[in-house]
């Protein structure tokens, strides 16, 4: 999952057709993944590159209900 995380962190930003029905998906994984980053004690640089594409996925989350008035 952090793997996904990591390599998709522009995924909303590109306006794909269907990207929207990921979205559920993506804040579960969100859920999931953004607590564990600071327990984990391992792998310090994985862990602020996984942070950093969390961030960016909620950057660009954060205008959609703006955007379609939801």
């Amino acid at each position: 999952m952090a793997a996904i995380l990591l390599n998709s962190s522009d995924l909303f930003r590109i306006d794909l057709d269907g990207v929207l029905t990921l979205l559920p998906a993506f804040t579960s994984a969100l859920e999931a993944v953004f607590p564990e980053i600071r327990a984990r004690s391992a792998g310090a640089a994985s862990r602020t590159d996984l942070r950093h594409a969390c961030i960016n996925i909620l950057l660009s989350v954060l205008a959609l209900p703006l955007h379609f008035q939801v």
